[in-house]
């Protein structure tokens, strides 16, 4: 499930690398504090690897950029898509949110005006737009040090680290195997975009633009609700449908 959250801003200045500013709000929204410190301390784990089962979009709205700053203005409405395939999570915030409409973003007002949600439907094949960029790496030992490589889509690894990676997040959430684990992503179009972003001084490359995902539904599902790809709760994977293509 996903919820479409809009705020009403005054102004809302924020480093162009905001990342882990909403995703603090999104913490503090959680209305229940086991479960706040049980997905921020614990999460879903499959063998070694652990995930919070949770992805978010960027804001989107007017603003500004002060070059020299490197601040972003948002002027009124902003907006952003939270999206978990863990429906207790979101239940939380919508029980804060409803409540709640007053918060703080790097200790600046902002009130919650409108909220909706939406259910992903079973597919075979998708045409997708991220809302946040989609990042692969792969670890590689030198001298006793672990570096990060980066993939891009047109690397021959892209497509088997998302798909492996989507596979544990299933085991991890649903406790077992998928049946189907096939699995393919390729860009739809010429335009995909490179970003780099610094979230708490950590570099992470990531791509934007348009993507094919076919393959198994279930895996589809988990992708569309948990994100495709790794860092998600750092607000990385999220895409959004443009079109059923099977």
């Amino acid at each position: 499930m996903r919820l479409f959250i809009k705020l009403s801003v005054d102004n809302l200045s924020l480093p162009v690398h905001y990342n882990h500013y909403q995703q603090a709000l999104i913490y503090n929204w959680i209305n229940d504090e086991y479960y706040q410190s049980f997905l921020h301390d614990v999460g879903f784990k499959a063998d070694k690897s652990t995930f919070k089962m949770f992805t978010f979009s960027k804001f989107f709205g007017n603003y500004n950029y002060n070059q020299d700053t490197k601040m972003i203005t948002f002027m009124d409405k902003i907006w952003f898509t939270l999206s978990s395939p863990n429906d207790k999570f979101l239940e939380y915030i919508i029980d804060k949110i409803l409540f709640t409409k007053k918060y703080f973003l790097n200790r600046q007002e902002v009130q919650v005006e409108d909220i909706k949600y939406s259910k992903f439907l079973p597919s075979k094949g998708l045409e997708v737009e991220t809302k946040s960029p989609i990042t692969a790496h792969v670890s590689l030992k030198d001298n006793d040090k672990t570096k990060t490589r980066y993939l891009s889509p047109a690397d021959i690894e892209f497509n088997e680290i998302i798909r492996s990676n989507l596979i544990r997040k299933f085991e991890a959430f649903y406790g077992c195997e998928p049946q189907d684990d096939n699995f393919t992503i390729k860009p739809s179009d010429g335009h995909l975009k490179m970003t780099i972003s610094n979230y708490k001084g950590f570099i992470i490359k990531g791509w934007e633009g348009k993507f094919y995902i076919s393959g198994s539904p279930d895996l589809l599902k988990i992708g569309y609700d948990a994100g495709l790809g790794a860092r998600n709760s750092m607000g990385f994977g999220l895409v959004e449908k443009i079109r059923n293509f099977r």
